[in-house]
């Protein structure tokens, strides 16, 4: 009786364990909701996004008791931010990690036992199935110690919940006279018979060159993937993460997901 009740066990088993394999998802992208955590998820070849509840605008927290909200839940395999509201003693105290209204910093403001990450959406205001967008939605602590949202186009895109970063250089020369001997110029001194100008160390020419600090001479900016540590060294004017990024590449990622949507 024994032996016959665990070959029906083990029977069972095997019949049932291809099944709960079989209902979670394997195609690339799809949604799983995380109810006890608080948060959806959204999985593409980049990985997972996780989408979190948040508000609108928690100043009203004050006013009437409750403020305006989402959480967020997949439907047909797809993130769904559903407006909610929720009460007051949801918030106790509110920390943030970037400090403050940061568009170009990443940040996650904590309010009890939830949190909120800063992430990007697109022109109409739509989360973004990866990690690319043209706004942010940030999230920042007021002196009252609400959570206020908001959301900020970027210059140059946004990439992993933050604006991407282009630091402005200052292109405007400075005049020097005929006689300055090169230890008089900080940066490079170009000499000729129309022009005589000392060019700040950064500065980028049209022939895709630009005033290097090693030596303070005009050297070729560098391609994709090369080594660097600041923009003008690269002729998409974009470093990131010590390497030289093709910015057009990331606008075309940017149109890519628009046109889907």
């Amino acid at each position: 009786m024994g032996l016959t009740k665990g070959v029906i066990i083990l029977l069972a088993s095997i019949l049932i364990l291809p099944i709960i394999i079989s209902a979670q998802p394997s195609d690339r992208p799809y949604c799983i909701d995380n109810p006890s955590q608080g948060y959806s998820s959204w999985y593409d070849e980049s990985g997972p996004v996780q989408f979190r509840a948040g508000c609108m605008n928690c100043t009203a927290i004050y006013k009437t008791g409750e403020f305006p909200g989402w959480y967020s839940s997949c439907n047909d395999n797809l993130i769904k931010l559903t407006p909610s509201r929720t009460d007051n003693s949801f918030f106790v105290n509110c920390d943030e990690t970037d400090g403050g209204m940061k568009y170009f910093i990443e940040g996650i403001t904590s309010y009890q036992n939830n949190s909120v990450m800063d992430f990007c959406v697109w022109d109409d205001g739509k989360p973004t199935t990866g990690r690319e967008g043209t706004q942010v939605v940030e999230n920042y602590c007021d002196e009252q110690n609400n959570i206020i949202t908001n959301t900020y186009p970027c210059p140059y895109g946004c990439v992993d919940g933050a604006c991407v970063k282009v630091t402005p250089i200052n292109d405007t020369p400075m005049d020097v006279v005929q006689n300055l001997q090169k230890e008089g110029c900080v940066g490079c001194l170009f000499v000729n018979r129309t022009e005589n100008k000392c060019y700040p160390f950064g500065y980028r020419t049209q022939e895709k060159t630009f005033c290097s600090n090693t030596n303070s001479t005009f050297i070729e900016q560098k391609n994709k993937d090369a080594f660097c540590e600041n923009n003008f060294e690269c002729s998409s004017n974009l470093c990131k993460e010590l390497k030289c990024a093709n910015l057009s590449f990331f606008k075309k990622i940017f149109n890519w997901f628009k046109n889907i949507f």
